[in-house]
């Protein structure tokens, strides 16, 4: 099964999704980063989280078991052989396919993110190692299929939680999206 998402919402995912795990990646190991990190996902951070994730698991089959990280992170030699052409279209395509294991795997990250959030305490180190590098998996499907869209690298740097002063940081708004 394959979901058509349109440019406008793949952004936003690809965006949510790289600011969770940047965010993550600032606050593994200490219990004040945690605090600060539950504190910038404020309510509204994470209903639209909870919306993305009930979004994409409405339009997958319920019984489809979930795939494991390991297996997307191979780059095919069709991909490789197709990128230029990819590339070109991209820039002018306004939907793209993705397959229904892709999305499933993109809602249970997202789940996980949410369920991070709502502990008290900080979570064990090897469950935010393992939720950054899903959600690391997620970001690497999602560039996969948009290469070449201009906006992707400016997605790319979206503000996050304890971001470093020296590089350019765009609101989510600031996108437009």
């Amino acid at each position: 099964m394959r979901v058509q998402l349109t440019k406008e919402f793949a952004l936003k995912l690809y965006c949510r999704i790289r600011q969770a795990e940047r965010s993550i990646d600032f606050a593994i190991g200490s219990s004040q980063q945690w605090d600060l990190l539950r504190d910038y996902y404020t309510e509204v951070k994470r209903r639209e989280l909870f919306e993305i994730a009930q979004w994409l698991k409405s339009v997958l089959p319920a019984t489809q078991p979930i795939p494991p990280r390991d297996y997307f992170g191979k780059i095919r030699l069709a991909y490789v052989l197709l990128l230029p052409l990819s590339v070109l279209m991209n820039r002018v395509r306004r939907r793209w396919r993705f397959a229904g294991d892709e999305l499933l795997f993109l809602a249970a990250s997202v789940d996980s993110v949410l369920t991070a959030l709502s502990w008290e305490s900080v979570p064990p180190p090897a469950f935010l190692i393992a939720l950054r590098m899903d959600l690391f998996m997620c970001e690497h499907i999602i560039e996969k299929r948009l290469a070449g869209v201009p906006e992707l690298k400016k997605a790319g740097n979206i503000e996050h939680f304890c971001q470093p002063c020296h590089i350019r940081h765009w609101r989510l708004e600031e996108l437009h999206l």
